[in-house]
């Protein structure tokens, strides 16, 4: 029988283990920043031909399909950044085979309940069937290509998680980067391929697979999960745990989402294209971000159990200052704005300079928020995630309700003020209070 390979930290004084992180950081920026380059700069390209070849309706239509993604969310309350703390710290032995298989089998069930009912649903329905054109055989494979994608993707985001925590985490984002420029190079083939929708998700699946591929291979041979069971006192642990982060989740996706229904119904096609344009790029950022520095939450675990706060508040001030960076695009003359607009949107798209000034702000707030929640979990501070979450989630509810005069650039202003000052400010001051 194989044994799981073991990761131990051995520091040889009270700061050695966060050194160790340090050049886990350095190991999984270099990987995460040479896995992205090409991925980003096709996945980039790809964005005016879609634009070019679906049309503004369409592209929009392709939007709101993309939207579905958000069902992946209940299964993060098994496999999400919780899981990463939980095993932080210790050796992944058969011990922790048992935590890595029950959360395994348990986000793998819910995977597939959310992403059939979702796609069903989706796939099924009038509208979108008219709008997609497809004929029933190409409809029904690209249900069933979708639903596997999205499974896929659900199992590769726990098996990132166990990686990070055995700070192993460089290696799945190569591959994950792998998948990120082979998909992006199929979007490139909108204009040769007439049946856009299953090019679609083959994309979906095509980009997860590198990844998946690797994760299977890796959790039998490193971790022995063959040799692991399905607890239900794990299952509770990682639900209850979990859960407080499904709720920021939905706090955070579920606003964005929304939005783009109420910007079709009240101002239309080309706003709903130039807020999801913009939308785009932004999550793209957000998650290159949380891709390479996912080491950060065992880090701030170690340095808890240290008592090495300030080592926290500098790192949360470094993370605020990369993130503020987008801000920078406020001083570019109209004329730069406007070509890089054209560069990325093609022609298809007016995007104007209120349009990337407010996107840029809502990416700042996305980076701010989702940093500053994994400095929570990682300071055990998991009461506070849930009020600040519901608290925005909440002011979000009443403002879109109050406020019928949207724009894609109001859509962005709204987002990102609610979350600066119902989640961004509390967190800040919360984590850099750390004694």
């Amino acid at each position: 029988m194989s044994q799981p390979e073991r990761v131990e930290n051995k520091p040889d004084g009270s700061g050695a283990s966060l050194h160790v992180h340090g050049q886990v950081f350095v190991k999984a920026i270099s990987s995460g920043i040479v896995s992205k380059a090409l991925g980003a700069v096709l996945q980039l390209a790809s964005i005016p031909l879609a634009i070019h070849y679906l049309g503004t309706e369409g592209f929009g239509l392709y939007s709101l399909f993309i939207a579905l993604f958000i069902i992946q969310s209940p299964a993060q309350v098994f496999g999400g950044p919780n899981l990463t703390s939980l095993l932080s710290g210790t050796r992944l032995d058969h011990k922790k085979a048992d935590v890595i298989r029950t959360s395994l089998i348990l986000t793998l069930l819910v995977s597939i309940i959310g992403s059939a009912g979702a796609s069903v649903f989706t796939f099924l329905s009038t509208n979108f069937a008219d709008s997609v054109k497809t004929s029933p055989l190409e409809h029904c494979l690209t249900l069933i290509v979708f639903v596997l994608s999205l499974v896929m993707r659900t199992e590769c985001n726990s098996f990132v998680r166990i990686e990070t925590a055995a700070l192993q985490a460089h290696k799945s984002y190569l591959y994950n980067g792998l998948g990120n420029a082979i998909a992006a190079g199929m979007l490139l083939l909108f204009p040769l391929y007439p049946k856009i929708w299953f090019l679609v998700t083959i994309t979906c699946l095509v980009q997860t697979l590198p990844l998946y591929l690797c994760a299977r291979r890796e959790l039998k041979s490193r971790y022995g999960i063959r040799d692991g069971s399905i607890q239900k006192e794990i299952g509770k642990t990682l639900f209850f745990g979990g859960l407080i982060y499904l709720i920021f989740e939905f706090s955070s996706n579920l606003p964005r989402e929304l939005l783009k229904f109420i910007l079709d119904s009240k101002s239309g096609a080309a706003d709903l294209a130039i807020y999801s344009a913009i939308m785009s790029i932004s999550l793209y950022i957000r998650n290159s971000a949380t891709l390479i520095f996912g080491p950060l939450i065992p880090a701030i675990k170690q340095a808890i159990e240290l008592n090495k706060g300030t080592w926290i508040r500098r790192a949360y001030l470094i993370i605020i200052l990369l993130s503020a960076t987008p801000l920078l695009a406020a001083a570019f003359p109209d004329a730069w704005i406007s070509h890089v607009a054209g560069l990325l949107f093609g022609k298809g798209l007016t995007i104007g300079r209120w349009h990337v000034i407010s996107g840029a702000y809502f990416l700042v707030s996305l980076l701010i928020k989702y940093w500053g929640a994994y400095f929570l979990i990682g300071m055990h501070e998991r009461r506070l995630l849930l009020i600040t979450s519901v608290g925005s989630l909440a002011a979000f509810g009443i403002t879109a309700l109050t406020f019928t005069g949207w724009s894609a650039t109001s859509a962005f202003i709204m987002l990102a003020t609610v979350d600066m000052v119902f989640f961004n400010i509390p967190a800040s001051l919360k984590i850099l209070r750390t004694s």
